[in-house]
């Protein structure tokens, strides 16, 4: 399989580069069957990178280690769960799973958006084709997964923990079709631009992929910043690098294009009207509500504590509320690829109990018991609409434990908030689906 998909992904490059060539050429010189050829090419070209991303999946899971990428990112005894995920450890999965996206948006206007006008279609296909084309070649001839060592290892470097993690196929899944759906945006307003008009069937088309785009996007910065949260090492929800800001930029594009290019047939439209300042409202109050989540972190406080088995400490948070901790002792795990020591601590608030918090230590192994990676942390929280308490092992001294309990205010805030700007943005995006006519020059 790991043959056919090499194989296949050099196939696809070839038929993108066609389907934007033979589009590009019908349309010049008025040959419908080339037309015809570039849109049947499109579905070639899915499959072929469909086949060459299951064809990688398949590698990792049977632990194809003479292959430079598998062996760079898993290990023999990696949970199949996570050889999944090991498919977006590298710039090379990453970028074959978004030619994947690209190329279903391309054949998507031969399947879904049939009323597209036919030279909008032909200029859509031939800028999707061209996109897909150029993303394939960047991993075929710079980053191309299939690349084989001259030697087989017998064991894998290991997967970067923090890929170990349920939020993690989410996150990628999710912004991989966002930027896919973001590149039928691009076609579509570069259709506009080439032929200097914006029909009916095209702004629809426009919100609809907008819609995709921007409900994709939302998913994933959910998804990134709660992964984020629950790293230690971050600090609470860290600052944005490079790729966040870029997913914000597209997301808050799509958002742009809902907003603006969609206008009711009837302007005076009581219901448009009630609709879009009820989505306004809650997009602008679920905003404000991250906001200020976000901005409450400063007043997050964060203390020591040294306990040993049955030992009590007792701390206060933010509202004045007297916390008894309990500790329950240390626990030792073993999974199938990790060694795991773990501290549970009874919680109580003013007399009340709260439950069990454990917060651990994992220390990652290959299948001959060498660690992978530097130990990771995985706090313990306990969350309520008020305040979160986060639980971090920070040592361990035989059954001595030493903690860093927090008290952070305010972070259901953050979540409660990101559900109600997508319920206001999904609003905006389910407007009557009528538009009025026009043209832009």
């Amino acid at each position: 399989m790991t043959v056919v998909g090499e194989i296949a992904l050099w196939v696809a490059l070839f038929l993108s580069l066609w389907g934007c060539l033979a589009s590009i050429a019908g349309a010049k010189l008025g040959r419908p069957e080339l037309l015809e050829s570039g849109r049947r090419s499109t579905f070639a070209t899915a499959g072929m990178v469909a086949v060459a991303s299951v064809g990688l999946w398949v590698a990792l899971v049977r632990h194809d280690l003479s292959l430079r990428y598998v062996a760079t990112h898993s290990t023999l005894n990696t949970p199949t769960v996570y050889l999944l995920t090991a498919f977006w450890a590298g710039p090379a999965g990453r970028m074959l799973f978004l030619a994947l996206a690209i190329a279903l948006a391309a054949a998507a206007p031969a399947i879904r958006d049939r009323e597209l006008d036919a030279s909008v279609r032909t200029s859509v296909v031939a800028i999707l084709t061209g996109l897909a084309a150029v993303m394939l070649a960047v991993v075929c001839f710079g980053t191309n997964p299939f690349d084989r060592l001259e030697w087989v290892p017998a064991e894998g470097q290991g997967l970067d923990p923090d890929l170990q993690r349920p939020l993690a196929p989410i996150y990628f899944i999710a912004t991989q079709l966002g930027y896919g759906a973001a590149t039928m945006l691009i076609a579509l307003a570069g259709t506009a631009a080439i032929l200097g008009r914006l029909d009916d069937a095209s702004r629809c088309a426009l919100r609809r992929w907008a819609t995709i785009c921007w409900s994709a996007l939302t998913i994933a910065l959910v998804a990134r910043m709660r992964w984020v949260y629950l790293d230690p090492t971050a600090g609470g929800f860290g600052r944005p690098g490079g790729a966040q800001l870029a997913t914000a930029a597209v997301w808050l594009a799509s958002f742009a294009i809902l907003w603006l290019r969609v206008q009711p047939a009837n302007p005076r439209s009581s219901e448009h009207r009630r609709l879009r300042r009820a989505g306004a409202i809650a997009h602008a109050l679920g905003l404000a509500m991250i906001v200020v989540g976000i901005v409450a972190s400063r007043s997050w406080i964060t203390r020591p504590v040294a306990i040993r088995p049955g030992a009590a400490a007792e701390l206060t948070d933010r509202f004045g509320g007297r916390w008894r901790f309990i500790s329950q002792g240390v626990s030792r795990d073993e999974g199938i690829n990790y060694l795991s020591t773990s501290v549970a601590l009874e919680t109580h608030r003013n007399e009340a109990q709260r439950g069990i918090v454990s917060a651990e230590r994992r220390q990652y192994l290959d299948s001959v018991q060498r660690p992978t990676s530097e130990p990771v942390l995985r706090p313990g929280v306990w969350s309520s609409p008020r305040q979160d308490v986060y639980v971090v092992l920070a040592g361990l001294d035989s059954d001595d434990a030493t903690l860093r309990i927090g008290f952070r205010p305010l972070v259901a805030l953050v979540w409660i908030g990101w559900l109600v700007l997508l319920g206001g943005g999904l609003t905006v995006a389910l407007l009557p689906r009528r538009v009025g006519a026009s043209a832009v020059s």
